[in-house]
């Protein structure tokens, strides 16, 4: 199944001096109606290679992954590294970083490592169930892009098999583990969210050996035990890996999209669909894009990456359209959401977009080389964003 996974190649890093610079446009490019505004860099750090993971805050620390399996913590203010710890072979490539009972937890490739978030003493490592289908010598589960939560005494990671596995945050040890019924076509699970005593999973599932037919789950799972509560079928059919990001939860509904630019608002005392949001037509004669990052609802909105091109804004009472941005791209990771801003990181580009009315105000290149990539969802606390990029982690105020 693995040999499906998307290559990556590992970029140089040209070492840049590290100032409070305010960035000229001559690295953003701006839609022509967007007003002139640019970005307060605090700190430029060099790293190695990239990895794909939100970094996280801890106290006054900020702790990124890297391309060569270390989560490193740097101070805020400085980016300074005060510790540096590998918690596994390859690029930290999951979607999260949890920090959580002191310690900072984070999916690589094929393993979850927790380090004491102070110290960087590495406490455990988890490898989950083997990915048993079309191997002939079978790798732990994949959690690449992984969406990891807690509930303060377990951390739930899904991972290819597909598998859901409860481990116990004290000692890294399965409480439980769901897994299907055994089935000989790929699946994997991708993301977990926890809400009271239930964690809701979006699951994708082959329905042929060759993944050109598939469905995608949200599975319903008993937070103490792992029994499966129940389960929701997409009945849209897509190809390939059909399903990225975590559920988001309102009020009854859960809420979780495909890879084809749907959104689905499930009951989860019914568990029947309540809404179903196709994603907007793509103009001139454009395709949809592949939608790889999960919703994200703040109040009464959820917002999501529609596929075309297009952010969307969604009433998540009943998924009728409040606006949709044009930011030109494909997102490829998690949205991130600050108070003013949505930030998109796609690939080369960052795009800013205002979040009351879809308009893009910023759209930045890495600073200081030709070869850039954004390749974290950025963090934003305290009026900072951090973000990792292709050899180096970035400091810069909110615009």
């Amino acid at each position: 199944m693995h040999g499906w996974l998307k290559g990556g190649n590992l970029f140089r890093w040209r070492r840049l001096a590290v100032l409070p610079v305010a960035l000229s446009c001559v690295s953003c490019r701006r839609e022509p109606t967007a007003p002139v505004v640019e970005v307060t860099q605090r700190w430029l750090q060099p790293s190695t290679g990239y990895a794909g993971v939100q970094p996280a805050v801890s106290g006054n620390l900020v702790i990124f992954g890297t391309g060569h399996g270390h989560l490193v913590a740097r101070d805020r203010d400085s980016g300074t590294i005060r510790w540096s710890t590998q918690i596994g072979p390859g690029q930290v490539g999951g979607s999260n970083i949890l920090v959580v009972a002191g310690l900072a937890i984070a999916p690589v490739l094929y393993n979850t490592g927790a380090v004491d978030a102070l110290t960087g003493a590495l406490r455990w490592q988890y490898s989950a169930p083997l990915d048993t289908v079309g191997e002939a010598r079978p790798m732990p589960g994949y959690v690449s892009g992984s969406v990891i939560d807690s509930d303060g005494e377990r951390v739930f990671i899904p991972a290819w098999g597909a598998s859901v596995s409860a481990v116990n945050i004290g000692t890294g040890r399965a409480e439980w583990v769901w897994q299907p019924e055994r089935t000989y076509e790929p699946a994997g699970a991708v993301g977990v969210r926890v809400e009271g005593n239930v964690v809701y999973a979006t699951v994708w599932h082959s329905l042929n050996a060759n993944v050109t037919r598939s469905e995608v789950w949200l599975v319903a799972l008993d937070r103490i035990t792992g029994r499966e509560l129940w389960r929701f079928v997409t009945p849209r059919e897509v190809r390939g890996v059909c399903a990225y990001g975590a559920p988001a939860v309102w009020q009854r509904l859960v809420i979780f999209n495909s890879c084809d630019g749907y959104v689905y608002a499930i009951d989860r005392d019914s568990h029947t669909e309540v809404w179903r949001a196709p994603p907007p037509l793509a103009e001139n004669g454009g395709s949809l894009e592949t939608v790889i990052s999960g919703p994200v609802v703040v109040g009464d909105v959820v917002y999501v990456d529609a596929g075309t091109t297009y952010l969307s804004a969604l009433r998540v009472s009943d998924g009728a359209r409040i606006w949709r941005g044009a930011y030109g791209g494909q997102a490829k990771n998690e949205l991130t959401i600050s108070e003013r801003y949505i930030y998109i990181a796609d690939g080369k580009f960052l795009s800013i977009m205002d979040r009351l009315s879809g308009e893009r105000r910023l759209k930045i290149e890495q600073p200081g080389t030709t070869d850039g990539l954004f390749s974290t969802p950025a963090l934003v606390t305290g009026g900072r964003v951090f973000i990792g990029v292709n050899g180096a982690h970035w400091s810069f105020d909110e615009p």
